[in-house]
C-alpha cells in the first residue's frame, strides 16, 4: 500500500539527489574545462530580454499605448474633417437664402421703396391663423429660379417649413443617387441635397412627388421630419411651402409615420381613382399624428422623405397635399 506522505518524501528526497549530481557535475565540468563558462540558469524575464524578443512584440505595454494613441488620432481627424464638411454644407446653402423670399409670419405687402417690412403679430400656436395667413402671401414670395438656374440648372423648387432648419432648393437629376452626395452646387459633400425622385414630373403635376433628404447630426437638410412622430409637433408644424417656377403651393400635412424600405410610403403608380385613395388611407392608418381630414383622389401629394434611427434602415415619411388656395 502506498501512503500519500511516502510519495511526497520520495519526491523531497529526489530532488536533493537531483540538486547534488548538478553540484558535483558542476564542479567536475569546471576542473575538465577551465576555460568554459557554465551559465547560471536564467530566469523567464531575464530570458525574454535577452532574447530581443520583448521589444518586437506588439502588445507590450509602450507599443499597445502608442496603438491605442495613433487610433484616436485617426478617429478625430476623421470625425473634425466630417464636421468641416457639414459646417461648408450648411454655409453653402446659407449662401442661397438670397436669391429666396421665404413665408416670414406676419408680413405685409411691401409699400413701395419703404426697406422696413411691416409686419403683423402671427401665433404659430394657431395654425389656423398661420394658415390664413399663409395664403395671404402665397402669391408674394417665392424664389429666384433664374439666378438659381445659374447656379445649377437642375432646380426645380424651394421647400420650406416655417420655424424648421427645413428651406432648402430642389434638385432634380436622371436618378436618385447624385444628390445623396452632392449638394445643390454641384460639390461633393456628405450631407448632400434635396431632391426630387427622377420618375416624377419636373412641375410638380405627378399625382404622387417625393422629395428625398438626409438626416443630419447637426440637425440640417431633412433631419426636423422625424420630429413628426409627435402630435404636439405636427400641431405645432401644421404645413409647409413649395415654391415652383410655375407657382406656389401650401402643403398641408395630413400623415407621417416610421417604415422600412419595403414600405409603400414611395409608391408612385396607380392604376385607378380608387387605389390612389385606397393608398392615401394606408398612409393615414399608419400615421403618428391626426390630422384631420383626408385628401381626395383628385388631390397632388407631396412626399418629404429622410432616414430614421428607430431600427436598421428605418425611413421617415411626410406626406402633404399641394393646394395654391385655401
Amino acid at each position: 500500500m502506498k501512503f500519500p506522505w511516502t510519495k511526497k518524501n520520495t519526491a523531497s528526497a529526489q530532488d536533493d539527489i537531483l540538486k547534488e549530481d548538478q553540484t558535483i557535475l558542476t564542479e567536475e565540468a569546471k576542473e575538465e574545462f577551465p576555460e568554459t563558462e557554465i551559465p547560471e540558469e536564467l530566469s523567464a524575464e531575464e530570458t525574454h530580454e535577452k532574447s530581443g524578443r520583448g521589444d518586437r512584440n506588439p502588445f507590450h505595454p509602450p507599443y499597445l499605448i502608442m496603438l491605442i494613441l495613433m487610433v484616436g488620432v485617426f478617429s478625430l481627424s476623421q470625425l473634425l474633417t466630417k464636421q468641416q464638411s457639414f459646417d461648408h454644407g450648411k454655409s453653402a446653402y446659407g449662401e442661397l437664402e438670397q436669391y429666396v423670399d421665404v413665408y416670414v409670419p406676419g408680413q405685409l405687402p411691401s409699400s413701395g421703396d419703404d426697406a422696413n417690412q411691416q409686419t403683423e403679430t402671427i401665433s404659430m400656436d394657431d395654425q389656423e391663423e398661420v394658415k390664413a395667413d399663409l395664403y395671404r402671401q402665397l402669391q408674394n414670395i417665392g424664389a429666384d429660379f433664374a439666378a438659381l438656374g445659374e447656379i445649377n440648372s437642375d432646380v426645380v423648387g424651394w421647400i420650406q417649413i416655417p420655424n424648421t432648419k427645413i428651406n432648402y432648393p430642389i434638385a432634380q437629376s436622371g436618378d436618385n443617387s447624385y444628390y445623396l452626395r452632392h449638394m445643390f452646387n454641384k460639390e461633393y459633400n456628405a450631407g448632400g441635397g434635396i431632391f426630387l425622385d427622377y420618375r416624377n414630373s419636373s412641375n410638380f403635376s405627378s399625382k404622387h412627388s417625393i422629395l428625398y433628404g438626409h438626416q443630419m447630426g447637426n440637425g440640417t437638410m431633412f433631419t426636423n421630419i422625424n420630429n413628426y412622430k409627435n402630435q404636439s409637433y405636427y400641431d405645432g408644424h401644421t404645413y409647409g411651402l413649395l415654391y415652383t417656377p410655375s407657382g406656389n403651393y401650401v402643403v398641408e400635412f395630413f400623415a407621417g409615420y416610421t417604415t422600412s424600405n419595403s414600405g409603400d410610403g414611395w409608391d408612385l403608380r396607380f392604376r385607378t381613382d380608387e387605389e390612389f385613395e385606397d393608398w392615401i388611407a394606408s398612409q393615414i392608418s399608419k400615421s403618428d399624428f391626426s390630422a384631420g381630414f383626408t385628401p381626395s383622389s383628385s388631390d397632388r401629394i407631396l412626399t418629404l422623405s429622410t432616414c430614421s434611427s428607430a431600427f436598421d434602415n428605418a425611413k421617415y415619411v411626410l406626406h402633404g397635399v399641394l393646394r395654391n388656395s385655401a
